[in-house]
């Protein structure tokens, strides 16, 4: 099963719509069901780990302390 079906699943059930998803491939192009969901974030491999930060900071609360390097 691939991140994009899982996602699909997770957002058919009520307890689960609304959770963060970030999913990691090896395919270049964002899936549209990734796409047009506000909860979901996507990063291609190979990414650097700045990269993925970024994806989880857009999706959890902003903070006054600084990105740590």
């Amino acid at each position: 099963m691939s991140g994009v079906e899982v996602l699909g699943h997770l957002r058919r059930e009520m307890s689960t719509q609304r959770l963060h998803v970030v999913l990691i491939s090896a395919h270049a192009t964002i899936p549209n069901s990734v796409q047009h969901d506000e909860h979901a974030r996507f990063v291609p491999k190979p990414f650097h780990p700045d990269q993925l930060f970024d994806r989880l900071s857009e999706l959890l609360p902003h903070t006054s302390e600084e990105r740590p390097r």
